[in-house]
């Protein structure tokens, strides 16, 4: 028997996070993450953030997203510079501001 799962149960209005991206001039639903990522290097401690969005992976796939793509989230751009599906049909999108 397939496994099958309605994203929408998750990925919606009421779940934290929710956020409609813009790839060109289509939309793609997820769970935007931004947190905080601090890098120490030898004492120095330099903050910053590690930016994902959680996607249905059938959206992802529709929209021929791949390494390189741009999208905005919150009129904030990023580009995607991971992609890491979970087998199960949903995708983190790792980005890059």
């Amino acid at each position: 028997m397939a496994f099958t799962e309605n994203f929408g149960d998750f990925i919606n209005p009421d779940t934290p996070g929710y956020v409609v991206a813009t790839v060109g001039s289509d939309s793609l639903p997820g769970i935007f993450l931004n947190e905080y990522d601090p890098a120490n290097l030898g004492g120095l401690v330099i903050e910053g953030s590690d930016p994902v969005i959680v996607c249905e992976e059938s959206k992802v796939d529709d929209l021929s997203i791949i390494h390189g793509s741009a999208l905005t989230i919150n009129s904030d751009s990023y580009s995607v510079t991971e992609k890491r599906p979970d087998s199960l049909g949903m995708v983190v999108l790792v980005l890059r501001a």
